[in-house]
């Protein structure tokens, strides 16, 4: 028989207890009059989707009273998983060799240790956080040199912030064994490792996705253990700190503290409930200054998802994409945070109608998403990057500026540690200005095409 670690044994434990108080959602539908409403019922609901004067959301207890007490009236859909068949895996290997069949908890914190210890020179796992419920919040490194620093852009793809919307979560599993196990061999996943540092979070909300127990995703939740959603729990650059009125949940606390201490240029949350890329702002009508780029980005994964899946996919609102605010108002989403506070360049991607996936399905979602996947993997790599350093070559801490662009939430900077920078950009001609206190503006006019980024290496003087 085999044995098992006490203190496994007793987290085990533990974690099966809370699927008692797991928290109860009922999916709803109301009609609005004016759309002005969503601003009001957006930090009241979960909204999920708005056709129209139409609103689906999903809904805790607490949700449906303050509701209720604002005098709006509803009805309870049926639930959103009823017709979902989930298959779970009787072991990691085989999770990993058909991807039809869902891990339990157990068996994807082996497989992502079994990534790290089949993979030492390129890959790592890192624990950022424990969950309300003490399971651990899981992050891949992908790179060349996983230990050391270099003038690469960091890459970030997190999936199921949701905890009932675990396609992502299976996509991002295969997603890294594809590059760990083609490194050295294929080339464009080869590149991408050489080039870039590439992150990995597969299940941003293990205790919603596992909320039944450790052992099934049948009764997944889309809060977390708190009954908080995850995805309005961020701080905005308008409504402030809290607009969801509620503290910073612990999971949420460890995704801002890991991502400020890393320099991500480029990064994608993965999500379900419709198949759409949707790009900032979600909190205001006004457009990003990047607006051009955010477009491209987002019109070229999904041209790619609809060439590589089956007809119709990918089509939804405008063809693939959407302006999150025109869709409807998201306040404290993770996206506009990533975007106007960490300097990112972050898009949502709605990966499928159904929330729940059945396992037999998800090959088909892998075979339209992967080659999108990678090429918005790549998109890191175009527009203007270089090294900041000073006289005598060491890195400087210094702001990138484009003229005529607005810095309002665009904010990049080269890393202190290394000194590189990476701003993306639509081909076209730019100035660009970077700035450190104490030393020279430099400034230069350059050409961005649509291929490799343009290099500008700068020395500041003193």
């Amino acid at each position: 028989m085999r044995r098992i670690a006490p203190v496994l044994l007793l987290t085990t434990l533990l974690m099966a207890s809370t699927a008692a108080w797991a928290v109860r959602e009922s999916y709803i539908h109301l009609v609005i009059s004016d759309r002005a409403q969503i601003s009001q019922l957006t930090n009241v609901i979960s909204i999920t989707n708005v056709v129209g004067n139409d609103v689906y959301a999903v809904a805790t207890d607490p949700m449906l009273a303050e509701l209720t007490a604002l005098g709006y009236s509803y009805n309870t859909l049926p639930s959103l998983k009823k017709d979902a068949v989930i298959k779970m895996a009787k072991s990691a290997s085989e999770v990993k060799k058909s991807w039809q069949a869902y891990p339990t908890y157990e068996q994807y914190v082996e497989i992502l240790q079994g990534f790290a210890a089949q993979y030492p020179n390129i890959c790592r796992l890192q624990e950022i956080g424990l969950t309300q419920q003490g399971r651990t919040q899981y992050v891949l490194k992908i790179t060349d040199n996983p230990d050391v620093a270099e003038d690469e852009p960091e890459v970030f793809f997190t999936a199921t912030m949701h905890g009932d919307e675990p396609l992502g979560f299976m996509l991002m599993l295969r997603l890294a064994d594809q590059i760990l196990s083609g490194y050295g061999t294929d080339p464009r996943l080869t590149a991408l490792v050489n080039n870039e540092e590439l992150w990995i979070n597969p299940l941003s909300n293990p205790d919603g996705t596992y909320a039944g127990g450790n052992d099934t995703i049948k009764y997944a939740t889309r809060t977390l253990a708190n009954g908080l959603d995850f995805n309005r729990n961020f701080p905005t650059r308008l409504a402030g700190e809290h607009p969801d009125g509620n503290p910073f949940a612990p999971e949420t606390v460890a995704m801002m503290n890991f991502a400020t201490l890393h320099h991500f240029t480029l990064s994608a949350s993965f999500h379900s409930g419709n198949e759409v890329l949707n790009y900032p702002w979600d909190e205001s009508a006004d457009r990003h200054p990047d607006d051009a780029f955010f477009i491209a980005l987002s019109r070229a994964y999904a041209t790619q998802a609809q060439l590589d899946g089956p007809k119709q996919y990918m089509t939804q609102l405008d063809n693939g994409i959407t302006n999150g605010w025109d869709w409807f108002e998201v306040n404290g989403g993770r996206q506009d945070y990533m975007t106007a506070f960490q300097g990112d360049r972050e898009v949502t991607i709605e990966l499928s109608i159904k929330y729940m996936v059945n396992a037999t399905e998800v090959e088909r979602y892998w075979v339209a998403n992967n080659n999108a996947m990678l090429g918005y993997m790549e998109a890191a790599l175009t527009g203007v990057r270089g090294i900041v350093t000073n006289a005598a070559g060491e890195p400087l801490a210094a702001t990138v500026e484009v003229v005529g662009i607005p810095d309002v939430g665009v904010k990049v900077s080269s890393d202190p540690w290394v000194g590189n920078y990476h701003r993306m950009l639509v081909p076209g001609v730019y100035t660009v200005r970077i700035a450190a206190p104490g030393y020279q503006t430099a400034e230069s006019t350059l050409t961005v095409n649509a291929g490799p980024a343009t290099r500008w290496d700068v020395v500041l003087l003193p």
